[in-house]
């Protein structure tokens, strides 16, 4: 299989086999499907996200109603898609070519408040609020086997994780604040199948570009220190020797 067969079994395969409603739809009846890898570096960093973004639109003064599905994880259309690429892979010296940029839950997963939005637009078919079970379908064994296929495919030399339920969920880690404590931006390993990588930790986009506050030290915690601890990533895709996770 290469990695546009891959691509194909994943639009064909994942919802059913993650157990994702069949009747999946967006307001307008577009129905609600994977999205699929589309920077593809093999043999680079592995960036993994939570689950994708949506197009969202206005409609009747209603705003950020989520329409459709996107074209690739992290796409520069979006704004988590910028953010990504402005305030991480640039500070890192990193460009999308070095990158595989998927997320750990493939299909969009509706909030609660996408889904009101829906019912003051008079939406009759309402999509389930799923949300709510993102750290279920991420542990579901036949996710994590989508993700070993993933990184077997993609074979990096480092994976970069964004936020903390993503690197908790890898790591097997449950309480908030262990999650927050791996999130520095140190090198580290993560084992998935019987593979293990290399692996930084790094809050979620979204959280770093909010105001720093007492509550929210992400911003300065990114700033000041994540991205130049992850600056190793570096010398790992130079192959520079003595360059090793911790055990």
């Amino acid at each position: 299989m290469n990695v546009e067969e891959f691509r194909q079994k994943l639009f064909e395969c994942y919802n059913r086999d993650v157990g994702l409603p069949d009747a999946y739809y967006f307001i307008d009846g577009n129905p609600v499907e994977p999205v699929a890898p589309r920077d593809t570096a093999q043999g680079g960093v592995f960036v993994l996200g939570a689950y994708p973004s949506a197009i969202f639109e206005t409609r009747n003064g209603v705003c950020d109603v989520p329409v459709a599905n996107i074209a690739r994880p992290f796409d520069l259309a979006t704004k988590s898609g910028q953010e990504l690429d402005d305030h991480y892979l640039w500070r890192l010296g990193l460009s999308r070519d070095q990158c595989w940029i998927t997320n750990l839950v493939r299909t969009f997963l509706f909030k609660d408040g996408h889904v009101e939005k829906y019912k003051r637009l008079g939406c009759a078919n309402l999509p389930p609020v799923t949300r709510h079970q993102f750290e279920m379908l991420a542990r579901f064994q036949k996710n994590l086997d989508w993700l070993q296929m993933e990184l077997e495919f993609a074979a990096p030399k480092a994976i970069i994780t964004l936020g903390a339920e993503v690197a908790g969920i890898l790591r097997r880690v449950k309480s908030q604040k262990a999650r927050n404590a791996l999130l520095g931006g140190n090198l580290q390993q993560v084992t998935v199948g019987d593979q293990t990588y290399p692996a930084i930790h790094l809050a979620h986009p979204g959280i770093t570009m909010r105001t720093a506050t007492p509550r929210n030290p992400w911003p300065d915690l990114h700033k000041e220190h994540s991205i130049a601890a992850a600056g190793v990533i570096n010398d790992l895709l130079a192959d520079r020797p003595g360059i090793n996770a911790p055990g």
